[in-house]
C-alpha cells in the first residue's frame, strides 16, 4: 500500500523545467541589475534596477508562488500584503523625506 501511495505522489510533482528556466531569468536579471550599478546613467540607474527588481518580484510571485494557478482568495490575500508593504514604505518614505 505505501509502494502506490509514494507511486501516486511522484507521479504528481510538477517538472522542475519552469523553475530552472525562473532560476535562469533570476540569476540573469541579477547580472543585469549588477551591471547596471557599473553603468553611469546619473537618476537613471535607480529606475532601471527598481524595473529589474520589479520583474524579479513578478517572477517569483507568477512563477514560485503559483499565483498564476492560485484560487481569488489566494491573489486577493497576496495583493493585500504587497499594498500593506507599499503603504508601510511610502509612509516611512514620507516620515523621512519631512525631517529637518
Amino acid at each position: 500500500m505505501n509502494a502506490q501511495r509514494g507511486a501516486a505522489s511522484a507521479a504528481k510533482a510538477p517538472p522542475a523545467g519552469p523553475y530552472w528556466l525562473t532560476y535562469l531569468a533570476l540569476l540573469a536579471l541579477q547580472g543585469l541589475s549588477l551591471g547596471s550599478a557599473y553603468l553611469p546613467l546619473g537618476p537613471f540607474n535607480l529606475v532601471i534596477n527598481v524595473g529589474i527588481a520589479a520583474v524579479m518580484v513578478l517572477l517569483v510571485l507568477i512563477v514560485l508562488m503559483h499565483l498564476d494557478h492560485a484560487r481569488a482568495v489566494t491573489r486577493i490575500a497576496a495583493a493585500a500584503g504587497f499594498l500593506f508593504l507599499g503603504l508601510m514604505l511610502w509612509l516611512m518614505l514620507a516620515d523621512y523625506l519631512t525631517r529637518p
